[in-house]
Protein backbone atom coordinates (compact mmCIF):
# COMPACT_ATOMS: atom_id res chain seq x y z
CA UNK A 1 0.00 0.00 0.00
CA UNK A 2 1.56 3.35 -1.06
CA UNK A 3 2.16 6.01 1.58
CA UNK A 4 0.70 9.47 1.02
CA UNK A 5 2.08 12.35 3.05
CA UNK A 6 -0.45 15.16 3.45
CA UNK A 7 1.11 18.43 4.55
CA UNK A 8 -1.47 20.80 5.99
CA UNK A 9 -3.82 17.94 6.86
CA UNK A 10 -5.68 20.06 9.41
CA UNK A 11 -6.68 22.70 6.85
CA UNK A 12 -9.73 22.98 4.62
CA UNK A 13 -8.33 20.95 1.71
CA UNK A 14 -6.11 18.74 3.85
CA UNK A 15 -9.06 17.44 5.86
CA UNK A 16 -10.99 16.66 2.69
CA UNK A 17 -8.01 14.78 1.25
CA UNK A 18 -7.53 12.84 4.47
CA UNK A 19 -11.22 11.94 4.57
CA UNK A 20 -11.32 10.70 0.97
CA UNK A 21 -7.89 9.02 0.94
CA UNK A 22 -9.35 5.98 2.72
CA UNK A 23 -11.13 4.92 -0.47
CA UNK A 24 -7.92 5.21 -2.52
CA UNK A 25 -6.03 2.58 -0.51
CA UNK A 26 -3.36 4.98 0.70
CA UNK A 27 -1.43 4.64 3.93
CA UNK A 28 -1.77 8.25 5.09
CA UNK A 29 0.69 10.36 7.05
CA UNK A 30 -0.75 13.57 8.55
CA UNK A 31 1.87 15.23 10.75
CA UNK A 32 0.73 18.22 12.80
CA UNK A 33 2.62 21.50 12.77
CA UNK A 34 4.22 20.57 16.09
CA UNK A 35 5.56 17.34 14.58
CA UNK A 36 6.68 18.93 11.31
CA UNK A 37 7.28 22.64 10.78
CA UNK A 38 7.67 22.95 7.00
CA UNK A 39 9.56 26.24 7.39
CA UNK A 40 12.28 24.41 9.33
CA UNK A 41 14.65 22.83 6.83
CA UNK A 42 16.20 20.38 9.30
CA UNK A 43 12.80 19.17 10.48
CA UNK A 44 11.70 18.59 6.89
CA UNK A 45 14.86 16.63 6.08
CA UNK A 46 14.55 14.55 9.21
CA UNK A 47 10.87 13.71 8.65
CA UNK A 48 11.38 12.67 5.03
CA UNK A 49 14.41 10.56 5.91
CA UNK A 50 12.46 8.75 8.61
CA UNK A 51 9.16 8.17 6.77
CA UNK A 52 9.98 8.19 3.02
CA UNK A 53 6.46 8.56 1.57
CA UNK A 54 5.66 7.44 -1.97
CA UNK A 55 3.93 10.73 -2.82
CA UNK A 56 3.32 14.11 -1.17
CA UNK A 57 0.37 16.48 -1.39
CA UNK A 58 1.16 19.89 0.04
CA UNK A 59 -2.05 21.52 1.26
CA UNK A 60 -0.26 23.62 3.88
CA UNK A 61 -0.24 27.36 3.62
CA UNK A 62 -1.14 30.76 4.99
CA UNK A 63 -4.49 31.38 3.28
CA UNK A 64 -5.81 34.59 4.86
CA UNK A 65 -5.34 36.99 1.97
CA UNK A 66 -6.10 40.15 3.94
CA UNK A 67 -3.94 39.21 6.92
CA UNK A 68 -1.06 38.47 4.57
CA UNK A 69 -0.79 42.21 3.90
CA UNK A 70 0.03 42.98 7.53
CA UNK A 71 3.77 43.77 7.88
CA UNK A 72 4.13 41.57 10.96
CA UNK A 73 2.95 38.55 8.95
CA UNK A 74 5.14 39.05 5.88
CA UNK A 75 8.05 36.78 6.86
CA UNK A 76 5.71 34.01 7.99
CA UNK A 77 3.59 34.18 4.84
CA UNK A 78 6.62 34.06 2.54
CA UNK A 79 8.11 31.25 4.60
CA UNK A 80 5.06 28.97 4.66
CA UNK A 81 3.78 29.66 1.14
CA UNK A 82 7.14 30.26 -0.49
CA UNK A 83 10.49 29.21 0.93
CA UNK A 84 9.17 26.04 2.57
CA UNK A 85 8.66 24.62 -0.92
CA UNK A 86 12.40 24.61 -1.52
CA UNK A 87 12.87 22.35 1.51
CA UNK A 88 9.95 20.07 0.62
CA UNK A 89 10.78 19.81 -3.08
CA UNK A 90 14.48 19.20 -2.43
CA UNK A 91 13.68 16.28 -0.14
CA UNK A 92 11.24 14.90 -2.70
CA UNK A 93 13.87 15.17 -5.42
CA UNK A 94 16.53 13.42 -3.34
CA UNK A 95 14.17 10.50 -2.69
CA UNK A 96 12.52 10.54 -6.15
CA UNK A 97 9.09 11.38 -4.71
CA UNK A 98 6.36 13.09 -6.75
CA UNK A 99 5.07 16.30 -5.17
CA UNK A 100 1.60 17.77 -5.71
CA UNK A 101 1.41 21.38 -4.54
CA UNK A 102 -1.82 23.40 -4.29
CA UNK A 103 -1.62 26.95 -5.60
CA UNK A 104 -4.07 29.68 -6.48
CA UNK A 105 -5.67 31.83 -9.18
CA UNK A 106 -4.31 34.83 -7.28
CA UNK A 107 -0.91 34.42 -8.94
CA UNK A 108 -2.56 36.32 -11.85
CA UNK A 109 -3.33 40.05 -12.03
CA UNK A 110 -6.85 39.69 -13.47
CA UNK A 111 -6.21 42.15 -16.30
CA UNK A 112 -7.78 40.03 -19.03
CA UNK A 113 -11.15 38.90 -20.32
CA UNK A 114 -9.92 35.45 -21.37
CA UNK A 115 -9.56 32.33 -19.20
CA UNK A 116 -6.07 31.86 -17.80
CA UNK A 117 -4.21 28.81 -19.08
CA UNK A 118 -1.12 27.25 -17.53
CA UNK A 119 1.27 29.03 -19.93
CA UNK A 120 0.06 32.52 -19.02
CA UNK A 121 2.64 34.48 -17.05
CA UNK A 122 1.73 35.13 -13.41
CA UNK A 123 1.78 38.69 -12.13
CA UNK A 124 0.42 38.71 -8.56
CA UNK A 125 -0.95 41.96 -7.18
CA UNK A 126 -0.90 41.16 -3.46
CA UNK A 127 1.40 39.54 -0.90
CA UNK A 128 -0.55 36.29 -0.77
CA UNK A 129 -0.32 35.87 -4.56
CA UNK A 130 3.39 36.73 -4.51
CA UNK A 131 4.07 34.14 -1.82
CA UNK A 132 2.18 31.42 -3.70
CA UNK A 133 3.99 32.24 -6.95
CA UNK A 134 7.32 32.00 -5.14
CA UNK A 135 6.29 28.58 -3.84
CA UNK A 136 5.39 27.43 -7.35
CA UNK A 137 8.76 28.47 -8.74
CA UNK A 138 10.75 26.84 -5.95
CA UNK A 139 8.76 23.60 -6.12
CA UNK A 140 9.28 23.32 -9.88
CA UNK A 141 12.95 24.28 -9.65
CA UNK A 142 13.93 21.79 -6.96
CA UNK A 143 11.94 18.71 -7.99
CA UNK A 144 11.39 17.61 -11.59
CA UNK A 145 8.47 15.47 -10.43
CA UNK A 146 6.40 18.42 -9.22
CA UNK A 147 2.76 19.07 -10.03
CA UNK A 148 1.28 22.50 -9.37
CA UNK A 149 -2.52 22.58 -9.15
CA UNK A 150 -3.98 26.09 -9.17
CA UNK A 151 -7.54 26.45 -7.96
CA UNK A 152 -9.95 29.25 -7.08
CA UNK A 153 -12.82 30.38 -4.85
CA UNK A 154 -12.69 27.24 -2.70
CA UNK A 155 -15.51 26.53 -0.29
CA UNK A 156 -16.06 23.56 2.01
CA UNK A 157 -17.23 22.35 5.38
CA UNK A 158 -13.91 22.66 7.19
CA UNK A 159 -13.28 26.39 6.98
CA UNK A 160 -14.85 29.81 6.74
CA UNK A 161 -15.32 30.84 3.12
CA UNK A 162 -17.46 33.03 0.87
CA UNK A 163 -20.45 30.68 1.09
CA UNK A 164 -20.44 30.42 4.89
CA UNK A 165 -19.91 34.17 5.20
CA UNK A 166 -22.94 34.92 3.00
CA UNK A 167 -25.02 32.50 5.06
CA UNK A 168 -23.93 34.00 8.38
CA UNK A 169 -24.72 37.51 7.21
CA UNK A 170 -28.07 36.40 5.78
CA UNK A 171 -28.99 34.74 9.07
CA UNK A 172 -28.21 37.86 11.04
CA UNK A 173 -30.04 40.45 8.95
CA UNK A 174 -33.39 41.08 7.28
CA UNK A 175 -32.24 43.90 5.08
CA UNK A 176 -29.44 44.11 2.54
CA UNK A 177 -26.10 42.54 1.54
CA UNK A 178 -23.78 44.32 -0.90
CA UNK A 179 -21.75 41.98 -3.11
CA UNK A 180 -19.31 42.74 -5.93
CA UNK A 181 -20.77 42.28 -9.40
CA UNK A 182 -17.52 42.97 -11.30
CA UNK A 183 -15.36 40.31 -9.62
CA UNK A 184 -15.34 37.15 -11.74
CA UNK A 185 -14.06 33.63 -11.18
CA UNK A 186 -15.20 30.05 -10.69
CA UNK A 187 -16.29 28.54 -7.35
CA UNK A 188 -14.69 25.23 -6.38
CA UNK A 189 -16.10 22.79 -3.80
CA UNK A 190 -13.25 21.63 -1.56
CA UNK A 191 -14.33 17.99 -1.76
CA UNK A 192 -14.19 18.13 -5.58
CA UNK A 193 -10.65 19.53 -5.47
CA UNK A 194 -9.59 16.81 -3.00
CA UNK A 195 -10.97 14.14 -5.31
CA UNK A 196 -9.04 15.63 -8.23
CA UNK A 197 -5.79 15.68 -6.25
CA UNK A 198 -6.18 12.07 -5.14
CA UNK A 199 -6.95 10.91 -8.68
CA UNK A 200 -3.84 12.72 -9.87
CA UNK A 201 -1.78 11.09 -7.11
CA UNK A 202 -3.07 7.67 -8.08
CA UNK A 203 -2.22 8.14 -11.75
CA UNK A 204 1.25 9.51 -10.99
CA UNK A 205 2.05 6.46 -8.87
CA UNK A 206 0.89 4.24 -11.73
CA UNK A 207 3.05 6.12 -14.25
CA UNK A 208 5.82 7.81 -12.22
CA UNK A 209 8.08 8.35 -15.24
CA UNK A 210 5.41 9.88 -17.48
CA UNK A 211 6.77 13.42 -17.89
CA UNK A 212 3.43 14.69 -19.20
CA UNK A 213 1.91 14.22 -15.74
CA UNK A 214 4.14 16.87 -14.18
CA UNK A 215 4.09 20.64 -14.42
CA UNK A 216 1.31 23.18 -13.89
CA UNK A 217 -2.41 22.35 -14.07
CA UNK A 218 -5.60 24.26 -13.35
CA UNK A 219 -8.73 22.97 -11.66
CA UNK A 220 -11.80 24.90 -10.58
CA UNK A 221 -15.53 24.51 -10.83
CA UNK A 222 -17.53 26.08 -13.62
CA UNK A 223 -19.03 28.25 -15.03
CA UNK A 224 -17.54 31.75 -14.91
CA UNK A 225 -19.60 33.78 -12.46
CA UNK A 226 -19.46 37.03 -10.50
CA UNK A 227 -19.44 37.17 -6.71
CA UNK A 228 -22.86 38.82 -6.92
CA UNK A 229 -24.35 36.02 -9.04
CA UNK A 230 -22.71 33.45 -6.79
CA UNK A 231 -24.24 35.09 -3.72
CA UNK A 232 -27.67 34.97 -5.37
CA UNK A 233 -27.20 31.24 -6.03
CA UNK A 234 -26.15 30.64 -2.43
CA UNK A 235 -29.17 32.50 -1.10
CA UNK A 236 -31.59 30.80 -3.50
CA UNK A 237 -30.34 27.29 -2.68
CA UNK A 238 -30.20 28.04 1.05
CA UNK A 239 -33.82 29.20 0.96
CA UNK A 240 -34.78 26.10 -1.01
CA UNK A 241 -33.16 23.86 1.59
CA UNK A 242 -34.61 26.00 4.42
CA UNK A 243 -31.20 26.81 5.82
CA UNK A 244 -32.30 30.47 5.58
CA UNK A 245 -35.91 31.47 6.13
CA UNK A 246 -35.75 35.26 6.29
CA UNK A 247 -35.94 37.44 3.17
CA UNK A 248 -33.00 39.67 2.29
CA UNK A 249 -31.93 41.79 -0.65
CA UNK A 250 -28.57 41.17 -2.31
CA UNK A 251 -27.39 44.33 -4.06
CA UNK A 252 -24.65 44.48 -6.72
CA UNK A 253 -21.74 46.81 -6.06
CA UNK A 254 -18.42 47.45 -7.80
CA UNK A 255 -14.82 46.92 -6.76
CA UNK A 256 -12.91 49.92 -5.50
CA UNK A 257 -9.37 49.45 -4.23
CA UNK A 258 -9.82 52.36 -1.82
CA UNK A 259 -12.57 50.40 -0.06
CA UNK A 260 -10.38 47.41 0.75
CA UNK A 261 -7.10 46.77 2.56
CA UNK A 262 -5.79 44.42 -0.13
CA UNK A 263 -5.63 44.68 -3.91
CA UNK A 264 -7.36 41.80 -5.72
CA UNK A 265 -7.48 40.60 -9.34
CA UNK A 266 -11.09 40.92 -10.50
CA UNK A 267 -11.02 38.29 -13.28
CA UNK A 268 -9.36 34.93 -12.64
CA UNK A 269 -11.32 32.32 -14.59
CA UNK A 270 -9.08 29.27 -15.05
CA UNK A 271 -8.83 27.23 -18.26
CA UNK A 272 -8.82 23.57 -17.13
CA UNK A 273 -8.51 21.85 -20.52
CA UNK A 274 -4.94 20.61 -19.90
CA UNK A 275 -6.08 18.61 -16.87
CA UNK A 276 -8.78 16.93 -18.95
CA UNK A 277 -6.35 16.29 -21.80
CA UNK A 278 -3.59 14.75 -19.65
CA UNK A 279 -5.48 13.21 -16.73
CA UNK A 280 -8.95 12.75 -18.17
CA UNK A 281 -10.42 14.78 -15.29
CA UNK A 282 -13.48 16.85 -16.17
CA UNK A 283 -14.48 19.84 -14.06
CA UNK A 284 -17.81 19.78 -12.26
CA UNK A 285 -20.49 22.44 -11.97
CA UNK A 286 -20.11 24.18 -8.63
CA UNK A 287 -23.84 23.96 -7.88
CA UNK A 288 -23.54 20.22 -7.23
CA UNK A 289 -21.05 20.86 -4.46
CA UNK A 290 -22.99 23.87 -3.20
CA UNK A 291 -26.15 21.83 -2.74
CA UNK A 292 -24.27 19.14 -0.81
CA UNK A 293 -22.47 21.73 1.28
CA UNK A 294 -25.67 23.51 2.29
CA UNK A 295 -27.43 20.25 3.14
CA UNK A 296 -25.22 19.86 6.23
CA UNK A 297 -26.83 22.95 7.78
CA UNK A 298 -30.41 21.65 7.72
CA UNK A 299 -32.13 21.75 11.11
CA UNK A 300 -29.30 23.85 12.55
CA UNK A 301 -29.88 27.21 14.22
CA UNK A 302 -26.42 28.54 13.44
CA UNK A 303 -23.45 27.83 11.23
CA UNK A 304 -20.48 26.23 12.84
CA UNK A 305 -17.17 25.53 11.12
CA UNK A 306 -15.70 22.18 12.03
Amino acid sequence: MPTLLILGASGQIGKEIREQAKSYSFNVLTPTHTKLDITNEEQVKSYFAKHTPHIVINAAGFSKVTSAEEPDNFAHVMGVNGYALEYIASCCSKLDIPLIHISTDLVFDGKTELPYCEKDKPNPVNIYGMSKYLGEKLALKHNKKTIIVRSAWIFGKYSDNFVSNILKIALSTTSNINVLSDWFGSPTPANDLAEVLLNMAKKVLEEPNNKNLYGIFHYSGYPLISHYAFALDIYKEAKKQQVIKNDITITPTTYNISDTSVKMPIFTFLDCFKLTQIYGIVRKHYRLGLSTYLAQFKDKTCLKVR
